[in-house]
């Protein structure tokens, strides 16, 4: 009889331990390493993410051609290159307009312009390197500096004050005289000088005349008038 109470209790313990065995391994199974918990390569990662910033210098194309105007007086110069050391490839006059498709990703200045470079389309089938400082996507108001050098010389071209009371005559050689209402009489004669479309005169007074100061910088506008803001301007008529 001991003996066999013996033997129930030696299975009884068997099976317990064989019991208990099988649920540590079936829990021990069920533990996910804590190096697999993270299944991204966080390398590859943060790689990834850089990659979605441009780097600076690199090229952003437009999703569409957009159009752009030259707004540097003296005419803005493509080359093959996004650098001033680019081949010169032709220039594009004041006002004119191109097409634009993508453009360095990096800003910088060149002659008091902060711009980037821009691919510009310039004629048929042709692509070059423009500065940005000197594109706008609206066209320019203002006379670039060689059309207002030649308007301001041409001879069947003066120019009278809201006043009627004196005119202005450019000569090619940087002369100017301010005469009267018939033009009978040279009372001023000076000189004048272009800056973009802005004209310096700077006159010797030869006869007196009270409340008038023509040594003043005036802006040349699109149609001709010469203006300066808290001062008598002048408009152009054809003589």
């Amino acid at each position: 009889m001991k003996t066999l109470m013996k033997n129930i209790l030696i299975v009884t313990l068997l099976v317990f331990s064989i019991f208990c065995g099988e649920k540590k391994s079936e829990t021990e199974s069920n533990v996910v390493p804590e190096e697999n918990i993270y299944t991204e390569d966080m390398d590859s990662y943060d790689e990834s993410e850089e990659n979605l910033l441009p780097e600076s210098g690199s090229e952003i194309s437009f999703n569409e051609m957009q159009k752009m105007y030259v707004t540097a007086n003296s005419g803005l110069v493509v080359r093959d290159a996004a650098s001033t050391d680019g081949k010169k490839l032709t220039v594009i006059p004041f006002g004119k307009a191109v097409e634009a498709s993508a453009v360095k990703n990096e800003d910088m200045t060149i002659s008091g312009k902060t711009g980037r470079w821009t691919k510009v389309h310039y004629a048929t089938g042709k692509t070059g390197w423009a500065f940005g400082g000197f594109l706008s996507d609206t066209a320019p108001n203002e006379m670039s500096e060689s059309d207002v050098n030649k308007f301001l010389t041409t001879p069947e071209y003066g120019w009278v004050n809201t006043r009627s009371t004196y005119f202005i005559a450019f000569f090619k050689d940087g002369r100017l005289s301010l005469q009267g209402d018939k033009g009978e009489e040279t009372m001023w004669e000076g000189s004048w000088k272009l800056s973009g479309n802005r004209v310096t005169l700077s006159c010797k007074e030869i006869k007196e005349l009270k409340g008038f100061k023509l040594n003043a910088t005036y802006t040349v506008e699109k149609n001709g008038d010469l203006l300066k803001l808290g001062s008598e301007s002048f408009k152009v008529y054809k003589i």
